[in-house]
């Protein structure tokens, strides 16, 4: 006789342990790695448990393993698996803004059991300017040339247009 059991819950953490739910935001700034884990509680078999972003399949960047845990008395003993995908180095596109990630576990013969959380994804900054002068430039309708090196090294200058 095989017998199957349902993942009970999963858990996706961040660097802070704390849980994030569907209900939650990620965010995150692009290309700069954060920690990120995923756990899977129940199942048996072992579930086995995928990451996505978007629709990307993220779960080879994540480390995984799964333990067992007894508990009960001898003869009566039951046994709860912890499956789990973790990464200190998740690193998102911004093209991944405003989508989902989901961590999927997975039974065979059972529906999957799916967490997702949304993403919020930051672009890095490539000009930085304080307020004080941001607000100086808006006030007098001033033009900004800015001057910058493009990815090849290249020297290449952009005008900003500040309007009220």
């Amino acid at each position: 006789m095989l017998c199957v059991a349902r993942v009970e819950k999963v858990v996706v953490t961040d660097s802070n342990s704390s849980a994030l739910t569907s209900s939650h935001v990620l965010r995150a700034v692009e290309n700069q790695p954060r920690p990120l884990r995923c756990v899977a509680f129940g199942g048996y078999p072992p579930p086995s448990l995928d990451v996505y972003i978007g629709q990307r399949d993220v779960s080879d960047d994540f480390r995984f393993k799964h333990a067992a845990a007894m508990s009960g008395l001898r003869g009566l003993r039951t046994i709860k698996y912890k499956t789990e995908r973790w990464t200190g180095a998740l690193s998102v596109r911004a093209d991944d803004d405003q989508t989902t990630m989901k961590c999927v576990a997975t039974v065979p013969g059972l529906r999957p059991y799916i967490e997702t959380v949304h993403l919020n994804v930051d672009c890095k900054s490539l000009l930085s300017i304080s307020p004080a002068a941001a607000q100086r430039i808006i006030n007098h309708q001033q033009q900004v040339l800015m001057y910058y090196r493009s990815g090849t090294g290249v020297r290449q200058a952009a005008t900003l247009f500040c309007v009220k």
